[in-house]
């Protein structure tokens, strides 16, 4: 099969807390790609398996360039990053420029990284990649073409020599395979209701034309259905009523003075934030919410929203839906984690340029779906929990921005976007002209609709009350009157 031979630590490379490794055969592992022939077809093989997005990096170096700089701006093309904006954003020395790749490389999720020409490797590049590959996890190949790789520096990491590069795209096209796309949300805006949810499909059905109307029902049925999910899994102590309860409605009721189990109110504000993340319109927004609000009271829990809501501000009614075309010129455009990063936060939040700055590398959750706040922030303090969504498509950005923050040590409750922001925002104000985005209205968290939702468990009697006003079947398939 041509594998020439293996070459074993005594102990497992270690990855920096925070910094996750990849998991499966190849993790943490180098191969070495003899091809002394320089066989065409086996560089253009590697350079065809090239694909970010499935978790597979081909780099060819530039030719007579011995740099460390030059070598990590051949990384950043391969990761789809410009390298001549690498100066702009004090990336142009090596150590920022190899910070910030690694940061992507672990952000992105990439598992294998491939090197071309690997035996014209300076010393200082090998080691560069070697730091890259212990701080990440990722599957380092690198390719000598002509002559052997001078493996010198790897002999402390699991080793693979091998001449077949078949195996190697063998284990690459099983990465593609699990390649998903998220969601684009670009589509047509809906119609704005402002009715609250007792009668909002009755009033969008008198409001809209059928054909609207129907698209309406679409997303405030999805809204149902996903607050009938979050109910089925709701993290209470003790659930507002059981199935027994809903199928014998008078037996055990709750008395006034009986305790009611407690909410997670970030649980709960992460998942309306989920359905607004995404959101293409303010209209989609509303009917998702609304739908949600009916599915949670279905299940005993009664969500407040803010009664103006259909002229709010905040996630999904006033910030700028970022579809996959936003975030991919976010990614190609601005090289520095943070400031993409931070960019990303200006579109997807709406708030003003000296809240984000405040934001803790501790606020991010660990998925990086959402920003928590809580307690001191800055110079704000939040008496309860507010939450901030992030869409799909950008929260590698932020993972990026909070695995440079780790690289340079940065402490958990220090500023993660401070460096993307800049002196009254000049920052943000560059990145966003220089990817063409609109700035949208900017207003304080405290503002924001989604810091003033509240949820109460409705007692018991109320709950079957409420099942039996809107009816399980009504929400899987509202009837059409």
């Amino acid at each position: 099969m041509g594998v020439l031979e293996t070459v074993r630590p005594q102990s497992m490379t270690r990855h920096p807390q925070g910094i996750a490794a990849h998991s499966g055969e190849w993790a943490a592992s180098i191969t070495v790609l003899a091809d002394p022939t320089d066989d065409a077809t086996v560089t253009r093989t590697l350079l065809e398996a090239h694909c970010p997005a499935a978790g597979v990096v081909t780099v060819h170096p530039t030719p007579a360039t011995r740099s460390e700089t030059s070598l990590a701006a051949d990384l950043f093309a391969g990761l789809g990053r410009s390298p001549s904006r690498l100066a702009a954003y004090r990336l142009g020395s090596p150590a920022p420029a190899w910070r910030a790749a690694t940061a992507w490389v672990t952000a992105e999720g990439i598992a294998h990284l491939v090197v071309l020409r690997a035996h014209h490797l300076t010393a200082g590049q090998r080691q560069r990649l070697l730091a890259l590959h212990r701080a990440t996890g990722v599957h380092l190949v690198l390719v000598g073409h002509t002559r052997p790789v001078d493996i010198r520096e790897i002999l402390g990491c699991p080793v693979r020599i091998t001449s077949d590069h078949a195996v190697l795209v063998a284990a690459f096209a099983s990465s593609r395979a699990a390649v998903t796309t998220p969601p684009d949300p670009a589509s047509l805006p809906l119609p704005t209701l402002s009715n609250a949810v007792g009668d909002f499909r009755a009033a969008a059905r008198r409001a809209l034309s059928p054909q609207d109307f129907a698209r309406v029902d679409d997303v405030y049925t999805s809204g149902i259905r996903a607050g009938c999910r979050w109910a089925a899994e709701c993290p209470l102590e003790e659930r507002a009523h059981t199935d027994q309860d809903a199928r014998t409605p008078r037996a055990g009721l709750l008395s006034s003075q009986s305790a009611l189990p407690v909410i997670d109110q970030v649980a709960l504000l992460r998942f309306l934030g989920a359905l607004a993340a995404d959101s293409p319109s303010r209209g989609h927004t509303m009917a998702r919410l609304r739908g949600a609000q009916t599915g949670l009271r279905m299940h005993g829990v009664r969500l407040h929203l803010p009664p103006n809501l259909a002229f709010g501000v905040g996630p999904g009614l006033t910030t700028v839906p970022i579809t996959e075309q936003i975030a991919d010129r976010i990614r190609s455009m601005i090289p520095s984690p943070t400031h993409a990063a931070a960019l990303a936060a200006l579109l997807c939040a709406g708030s003003p340029g000296p809240h984000l700055a405040s934001i803790p590398v501790s606020a991010l959750t660990i998925d990086a779906d959402a920003i928590v706040l809580s307690g001191v922030v800055g110079r704000r303090h939040f008496r309860h929990p507010t939450v901030h969504p992030i869409p799909i498509s950008v929260r590698p950005l932020f993972k990026a921005a909070r695995a440079i923050a780790q690289l340079r040590g940065t402490d958990a409750n220090q500023h993660l976007l401070s460096g993307g922001i800049g002196t009254t925002g000049r920052h943000l104000r560059n990145s966003a002209h220089q990817c063409e985005v609109t700035i949208p209205p900017l207003h304080p968290w405290s503002d924001c609709w989604i810091s003033r939702v509240e949820a109460r468990p409705m007692m018991r009697e109320s709950a079957i009350r409420g099942i039996v006003g809107v009816s399980e079947a009504s929400a899987v398939n509202p009837p059409r009157r």
